[in-house]
């Protein structure tokens, strides 16, 4: 716990905890910027799905912090966080240094290590060649027009003829 500031857990295992800073600052989110060993963290908390326009709680990235690692956690709140970290901390900064972060000098570290392989592809999906594109050149589901006329294996032009750019396909756009 500390002094002034609201946690607000969310009702999911892994969700987003709305946390507060001494009071809502603005009508928008109030969520104050996590800064771990130095490095502000990139917390976004929901994502909307363009075709059903809902919003996902996808969890905070604090979810990654282990909280057996956390050595220390600082709260700094108004100017002292946006001098620090700019506009991203106008409502707050969360400072968690890591028991690992703690003796890196204020020095970044950063290790990686990874490979990849590929000796076969397993599976070469059966393409169908009995039908033209559909719609403007494009398969969309949420199109009636997506398959074109089917092939007779004439050559036909198709294209804007205006500024003579047509090509030429074994097949004539809808």
């Amino acid at each position: 716990k500390v002094a002034g500031v609201q946690i607000t857990s969310g009702a999911n295992p892994g969700a987003t905890q709305n946390v507060i800073i001494r009071g809502a600052s603005s009508f928008g989110s109030n969520q104050p910027l996590y800064v771990v060993d130095g490095v502000p963290l990139v917390n976004n908390q929901n994502a909307n799905d363009d075709r059903l326009n809902s919003y996902v709680d996808f969890g905070s990235g604090l979810n990654a912090v282990n909280p057996d690692d956390i050595a220390d956690i600082s709260v700094l709140k108004g100017a002292a966080a946006t001098v620090l970290y700019g506009s991203r901390a106008a409502n707050g900064a969360i400072l968690i240094t890591t028991k690992s972060g703690k003796n890196t000098d204020g020095k970044m570290k950063f290790k990686y290590s990874g490979s990849i392989g590929i000796s076969e592809i397993s599976r070469v999906p059966e393409m169908q060649k009995s039908f033209g594109q559909g719609w403007s050149g494009m398969h969309a589901l949420d199109e009636n027009g997506n398959w074109g006329p089917r092939y007779d294996g004439q050559m036909r032009p198709w294209g804007n003829v205006v500024d003579n750019s047509q090509q030429v396909a074994p097949f004539s756009y809808i």
